[in-house]
């Protein structure tokens, strides 16, 4: 379980904002791949607007307690993991385990 979070103010999009900057995320990588770096570029610019508009308070977990029997490393980050969907579930931003845990921002 999570015992301990903090609030920051950071990148904290809408489920819409987050699509959206998954969307722009793809083109602009598409455009790099292709070598259209004006494109790349502009499609840049929209995802930097994007992440200054959707500047809101983010709750970041920090403490984690498992009580049980002994675990592996595997196992103990697994059990975070659980632990860290089910926080950002409860705080009422599930979407944000992708953006933050998955690593996608």
């Amino acid at each position: 379980m999570v015992s301990h979070y903090r609030l920051k103010v950071g990148f904290a999009p809408t489920i819409s904002e987050l699509e959206r900057y998954k969307q722009l995320s793809a083109e602009c990588k598409e455009a790099g791949k292709n070598k259209n770096f004006m494109e790349a570029e502009r499609i840049n610019d929209k995802i930097q607007t994007l992440v200054k508009t959707a500047q809101r308070e983010v709750p970041v977990p920090y403490g984690f307690w498992y009580y049980g029997d002994s675990i592996s490393e595997k196992e103990q980050r697994i059990l975070d993991d659980e632990a860290v969907k089910l926080f950002y579930k409860r705080m009422g931003v599930a979407h944000l385990y992708e953006l933050y845990k998955e690593g996608i921002y």
